[in-house]
């Protein structure tokens, strides 16, 4: 009973897998096609073709002054409450707190793009030396 099942599913097994395997040669082309035209689109506009550190540079960057902004946004909600405080001694708390963790912040942000000058800094060099 088991030989018969097989003896049906060993053929279309076989002739799934050599027709996959005539596929396979073919997909490949196409994604090098695909991926050369790409190349081409991109040069054609100005993107040039950077490297995947200078990728993760200008993602990291446009992170931080993404945090930068809101650390403006902080200072600036911080120095309102205090202005308009009016002696209200919580409203006072409260703007002094903001501006005590926009100052944090500020440190923090610094902190981190010490940190990714550096490691970006050290990878290049590092993989510049390795190259040549």
């Amino acid at each position: 009973m088991k030989t018969d099942k097989l003896a049906k599913i060993l053929p279309v097994l076989t002739a799934v897998s050599l027709g996959l395997l005539c596929f396979v040669p073919a997909t490949a082309h196409a994604a090098n096609a695909i991926r050369d035209s790409a190349n081409a689109f991109g040069q054609a506009i100005g993107l040039g073709n950077p490297d995947i550190r200078t990728i993760a540079a200008r993602l990291i960057k446009t992170a931080i002054s993404l945090l930068g902004i809101i650390l403006l946004l902080m200072f600036l909600w911080g120095g309102f409450l205090f202005m308009t405080s009016g002696g209200d001694d919580e409203q006072r708390s409260k703007a002094k707190n903001t501006l005590l963790n926009a100052v944090i912040g500020l440190i923090i942000i610094l902190m981190a793009n010490s940190i990714v000058v550096y490691v970006i800094g050290a990878l290049t060099t590092a993989t510049n030396a390795a190259g040549n």
